[in-house]
């Protein structure tokens, strides 16, 4: 990785974590587990753990986290799928280099 940052899960919230086939199309191309969570709406949830906290249910938000958070199984990678992304993306990459090197001329 460029930035020497290695993940080894992706956390996902929101709208397109309700669709399991795009989280797996996510965790074949960045090839680690992608975690959705039971509750994919992370602002609401975030409010309700801060207001947990600010009344005196939860005296952190760390143990708001560990009560309120519910992970579902993880998408792993499937290796087919990943070759196939890969070699997708190969052919984008070489055929993007091939049309960026040409000098492009206009009749104008």
């Amino acid at each position: 990785m460029e930035l020497g940052i290695f993940p080894t899960e992706m956390r996902v919230t929101g709208g397109a974590a309700r669709s399991e086939t795009w989280m797996q199309i996510q965790a074949d191309v960045v090839n680690i587990p992608v975690i959705r969570t039971e509750m994919e709406e992370a602002t609401a949830l975030g409010a309700a753990m801060l207001a947990c906290k600010g009344v005196g249910i939860h005296d952190s938000l760390v143990k708001a986290a560990d009560q309120m958070v519910k992970p579902l199984d993880p998408l792993r990678p499937n290796e087919t799928n990943r070759t196939i992304y890969d070699e997708g993306y190969n052919r984008f990459r070489y055929l993007y280099d091939s049309l960026a090197s040409m000098k492009w001329t206009s009749d104008e």
